[in-house]
């Protein structure tokens, strides 16, 4: 992907993130981006360091693992009920967000396919979000009842 090719897909997540912080205005949001920055040190983290596997991460990272983990689920909990709540995204994108990072955590452990199956759920539940505020000719209506 060529950088001019990469400009659209910069302009969509910078526009997805700073407008569904804007409509969810919950601590959901926040706290599920936090743990987000977290998890993204623990994939660069051992590309500086020699670590063997998973679980020799998790014994460098120790109780800080487990921590961010359950911020994961509970605020990406918070985050799809905010957003059913405010009636802005559509439902079913909130669901399958809830229900993908129960998922995640539930198939730690698991075979890789079960575990691709929860990340799936959960960034069908992003994606569905995402393309609610992207689709051309759209425009973000509360979802009344």
């Amino acid at each position: 992907m060529t950088e001019r090719e990469s400009l659209p897909t910069l302009v969509g997540v910078a526009a997805l993130a700073f407008s569904v912080a804007y409509f969810v205005s919950d601590w959901g949001a926040f706290g599920y981006a936090a743990a987000y920055a977290f998890f993204s040190w623990t994939v660069v983290y051992p590309l500086i360091h020699d670590v063997a596997d998973f679980d020799a991460l998790g014994d460098v990272f120790g109780v800080w693992m487990s921590l961010g983990g359950a911020t994961m689920v509970l605020s990406g909990l918070a985050f799809g009920w905010a957003t059913i709540r405010a009636g802005m995204l559509p439902r079913w994108a909130a669901v399958a967000l809830m229900v993908g990072v129960v998922l995640v955590a539930i198939t730690q452990g698991a075979p890789e396919g079960a575990q691709l199956i929860g990340a799936g759920v959960r960034h069908l539940g992003f994606a569905g979000m995402g393309a609610a505020l992207l689709a051309p000719g759209q425009a973000v209506r509360p979802q009344l009842g």
